[in-house]
């Protein structure tokens, strides 16, 4: 094997761990972030349907608007990006822009640079903790007792998918249990879960923003297994120990997605008719 045959080889080898990493890394998150923003998508376009788009926007949307900008302005500020506009939202239904956040990167600054993945992808993080933080702040006196549910389901099913789904469902099936129907926190928390829930997906200059600032992170990261891997201490496990920390993450973002598929079955058939 020649010299250059050998190193393209290793630069194989090293681009395969990478992308294993990678995936380990935030590839389930990605995937639960794309699927959340897309439903939330729909519940913006069918509540829209239903309700007609300004009783929409002067209920709920103007609200998830200002929390999606909001969310982009605290990412930005982190990332010590400098602000130069910022729109938290619009009372006009039908702007073409409901709300916005200019900012002015130093891309001579990599630590800003990688912050435009996280600012792009911050809506539907913020939101969703948003909504958790509402449910936590409303029934404090409850979610005690919720997390030792899911806590007995991690102990069933261990760690993975199924426990993800499991717990996901816990938190739906907590908020609409029988006690809760009369309880005014629970209307309010479904206002509030509805109006941010259906402005946290993505859009296009959101979406290009996380994937330019998601390339220097992969650069960084195959550099770091070119040099691990030739003293044989890369592999595709090496950040595998990290994934433990996402649990959270997850069922948040699983249980929002389950809010978004109910709320669009229960916002479908109006929307079909109001079309019609």
């Amino acid at each position: 094997m020649t010299t250059i045959q050998a190193a393209a080889t290793y630069l194989m080898t090293v681009a395969g761990v990478t992308l294993m990493q990678l995936f380990a890394l935030g590839g389930p998150a990605l995937l639960l972030i794309a699927l959340l923003s897309w439903l939330s998508g729909n519940v913006e376009l069918l509540a829209s349907r239903a309700l007609g788009r300004s009783t929409y926007h002067f209920l709920f949307g103007w609200l998830g608007t200002m929390i999606h900008e909001i969310a982009h302005l605290v990412a930005a500020l982190l990332f010590r990006h400098q602000i130069a506009s910022f729109q938290p939202f619009t009372l006009d239904p039908y702007a073409r822009v409901q709300g916005s956040v200019g900012t002015r990167p130093n891309y001579g600054s990599l630590y800003q640079y990688i912050g435009l993945f996280f600012i792009g992808i911050a809506p539907v993080v913020f939101g969703t903790l948003v909504i958790y933080l509402a449910l936590y702040v409303l029934f404090q006196d409850q979610m005690a007792e919720i997390w030792r549910v899911i806590d007995r389901r991690n102990a069933i099913y261990g760690p993975g998918v199924g426990n993800i789904i499991s717990s996901g469902l816990a938190f739906l099936g907590f908020v609409f249990s029988p006690r809760h129907l009369l309880d005014w926190r629970l209307y309010l928390f479904l206002y509030i879960a509805f109006a941010v829930g259906s402005s946290i997906r993505l859009s296009g200059p959101d979406s290009n923003a996380a994937a330019t600032g998601c390339l220097p992170m992969i650069v960084l990261l195959f550099l770091f297994n070119t040099v691990l891997l030739s003293l044989g201490s890369a592999g595709s496990a090496t950040f595998a120990w990290l994934t433990q920390y996402y649990t959270f993450l997850y069922i948040l973002l699983c249980f929002v997605i389950l809010l978004d598929v109910l709320v669009i079955a229960i916002l479908w058939l109006p929307a079909a008719l109001r079309a019609h």
